[in-house]
């Protein structure tokens, strides 16, 4: 949006965007839940880590694209908005399904660990939401907001590697 300004085309092709990644996200992070069973912390993982690294590049991939594409026709940006967004979100997708599965092999209360996970990436949703826009972009502006969430990323990517790792060792026990 920083890009080419807050208007009703722009907020529609985000959106649109947003929400089409998260569904394939989901499609592939179900399927891979699915092959990759004893490695299901790993996919995770991994999944937090290139929604990090994309984080991190992300401000001069935007650059990037709007200088690239200042003169496009409305019709080919789509195009190109939804390629430039589409592998971050579809990670951002593929980390719940992947999530639900690594939590079935320790608790096989299906419901209950998808309706916690659902509540606790909404609340952790809706609360980031608010720290970034009173606190957050107040103290470290965009690009270091960007650089925070990035962290998070890393950090949850080690936290599930770690916890995975202990519970492994705790069953071999």
């Amino acid at each position: 949006m920083r890009i080419y300004g807050v208007n009703i085309e722009s907020v529609t092709v985000i959106v649109s965007v947003f929400i089409f990644g998260l569904g394939i996200g989901s499609i592939a992070g179900g399927i891979a839940s699915k092959r990759f069973v004893k490695s299901l912390a790993l996919v995770f993982a991994l999944c937090e880590a290139g929604i990090g690294t994309f984080g991190f590049f992300s401000l001069n991939i935007f650059q990037w694209f709007a200088e690239e594409t200042i003169f496009c026709s409305f019709p080919l940006l789509i195009l190109y908005s939804f390629s430039l967004l589409v592998l971050p979100t579809a990670l951002m997708g593929a980390t719940l399904p992947v999530l639900v599965e690594l939590l079935q092999q320790f608790d096989r209360r299906t419901g209950e660990n998808v309706s916690n996970l659902y509540y606790c990436n909404t609340l952790g949703s809706g609360i980031a939401s608010i720290l970034v826009v009173i606190l957050f972009y107040q103290l470290f502006a965009l690009q270091g907001t960007i650089y925070l969430a990035v962290a998070f990323n890393y950090i949850i990517a080690l936290s599930v590697m770690l916890i995975a790792h202990n519970a492994k060792t705790v069953r071999n026990t």
